[in-house]
């Protein structure tokens, strides 16, 4: 029946187009209680699948046969360096944040 509801709803339908489909939970009304936990199993499942299968790829293209006797110690910060490539550092809070260290005091 939320099913049906939900198809029928043509509010729910223009922030389908607007939003996508993980946006679009946000605007479920609260008695949808069943769809949002179906919608949430379904969505992670793939998307845990895909960092997966994207993890792999990438210790495949790191440990190729001239890197064949990389030990698992140097592999495993390369893997996680490759994996943190949508990482965008936030410089300016950085260095707001950053205390200068003082050698001596001058009097």
């Amino acid at each position: 029946m939320e099913l049906t509801e939900l198809h029928s709803d043509s509010i729910l339908k223009a922030k389908y187009n607007e939003f996508g489909v993980p946006d679009l939970y946000a605007y479920l009304p609260p008695s949808n209680v069943q769809i949002c936990k179906l919608a949430s199993r379904v969505l992670s499942m793939f998307g845990s699948t895909y960092l997966c299968e994207k993890l792999f790829s990438l210790m495949k293209a790191t440990k190729t046969p001239h890197r064949s006797r990389l030990p698992v110690k140097h592999l495993s910060p390369l893997i996680k360096v490759a994996a943190a490539e949508d990482f965008k550092p936030n410089i300016d809070e950085l260095v707001t944040n950053k205390r200068c260290q003082v050698s001596g005091q001058n009097k």
